[in-house]
């Protein structure tokens, strides 16, 4: 198609996280003590992902160290 070899790699590997994103969410809807507020924590958590990514404040890598600390913190 044309398109950069990093371009379609950089699709695929942000495929492969949201697809991550949504087990975890999945998982803690399950699991967690207070769903509601469970869930607002994690949806929080994943904006301020997404939105330091997309603003390059930091990179996928740090950026998804940093979510996976914090969601690991809701009981």
């Amino acid at each position: 198609m044309g398109l950069d070899k990093n371009f379609l790699l950089q699709e695929k590997l942000n495929f492969i996280i949201g697809q991550y994103i949504i087990e975890a969410r999945n998982a803690l809807q399950c699991t967690a003590e207070v769903k509601y507020e469970a869930l607002n924590n994690f949806e929080e958590i994943t904006d301020n992902f997404i939105e330091s990514v997309r603003l390059k404040e930091k990179t996928i890598k740090t950026g998804l160290l940093r979510w996976a600390k914090e969601v690991a913190k809701i009981p």
